[in-house]
């Protein structure tokens, strides 16, 4: 019989639109982002959550979001940091899904819109109007991961950062 599987979608935390470089890839996460990436990271280490594996675009504020809001959820040597997921379709974030091991119960894919917002749409057969910066979804997956598509996963827990956060500073 076959465990329980779990995607989770992650889009990055609220980033600068100036980069040091001047180019969208190297955009670094904003102070906003930062707090809200660590407020993630505050709720998922108090449920205890853990993730076996992690696909995190390579950008610089995909990593910065994952080395805050997943310290001590994941596991390093089980991320893996890719160039494709930076300009991900639909079809090419749902085929990196699809081609996980059996032996794997649960993979966050750390990315950008529109491919986390239109893969939670596809994976849930639910319309939503946004999938803001910093949003965080548990989808269990109803089938194996080969079979994971169109209406295939449950939502479990769906989070914008303004769920976990305080009132905003002055700043923002």
């Amino acid at each position: 019989m076959m465990g329980r599987r779990y995607v989770y979608l992650c889009r990055h935390a609220k980033s600068c639109w100036d980069s040091p470089n001047g180019d969208d890839f190297h955009r670094p996460l904003a102070g906003r982002g930062e707090r809200n990436a660590q407020s993630l990271n505050a709720f998922l280490c108090a449920r205890k959550e853990r993730v076996q594996k992690v696909l995190c675009s390579s950008s610089q504020r995909t990593r910065q979001t994952y080395e805050i809001a997943l310290k001590d959820v994941a596991q390093p040597e089980q991320t893996e940091f890719l160039d494709s997921l930076y300009l991900a379709s639909t079809h090419e974030v749902l085929a990196l899904i699809n081609n996980q091991l059996n032996a794997c119960d649960s993979v966050v894919i750390v990315g950008h819109n529109p491919s986390m917002h239109d893969v939670f749409e596809w994976l849930t057969d639910t319309a939503i109007a946004n999938y803001p910066t910093g949003t965080w979804s548990k989808l269990a997956v109803t089938s194996g991961w080969e079979s994971a598509g169109r209406g295939s996963c449950q939502v479990v827990e769906y989070l914008e950062p303004k769920m976990l956060a305080g009132p905003l500073s002055p700043d923002e």
